[in-house]
């Protein structure tokens, strides 16, 4: 039996989301353009950015779409500012538009996939987020088995 090592992201979303007990479980994830990043962020107000083949967090961006109520107008009128930021490694950029934060990121992502993934809370452990992998794989008596967890 020779193992079959899959990097994409992209193909093992779409390997596991006809499994009815594992979809569930699956954030939406949609291959990255700018329709994307807009119909998530307003559903999702959060999304991950991330490239199709990567490991390790490396080139994973957060955007956020965020919201404040404006005082009412003199004719009553109730608005609100909506402004983005983005964060990856050290850096947080803020904009005005979704077309400013579109741009820095399609430069950061050049012509290489990428993914936009719904944002989930992390758990949290003294104020400080984290989370679980769990490393699943199939042995050679054709079983699963678990073979890492690393916070």
């Amino acid at each position: 039996m020779s193992i079959q090592r899959v990097a994409s992201k992209w193909t093992k979303t779409n390997v596991i989301l006809p499994n009815p007990t594992l979809a569930p479980y699956i954030p939406e994830t949609r291959l990255y353009t700018f329709e994307h990043l807009n119909e998530m962020l307003s559903v999702y107000g959060t999304v991950y950015i991330k490239p199709d083949n990567g490991t390790y967090g490396k080139g994973v961006m957060r955007a956020e779409r965020l919201t404040e109520p404006l005082p009412p107008t003199e004719e009553g009128i109730i608005g609100e500012r909506i402004w983005y930021v983005l964060r990856y490694e050290v850096d947080t950029l803020t904009f005005d538009s979704l077309e400013e934060l579109h741009k820095v990121v399609s430069t950061r992502i050049r012509k290489r996939p990428y993914l936009i993934q719904r944002g989930i809370d992390l758990l949290q452990h003294e104020t400080r987020p984290f989370d679980l992998r769990v490393l699943t794989q199939m042995n050679l008596r054709n079983h699963w088995e678990t073979t890492l967890i690393i916070g």
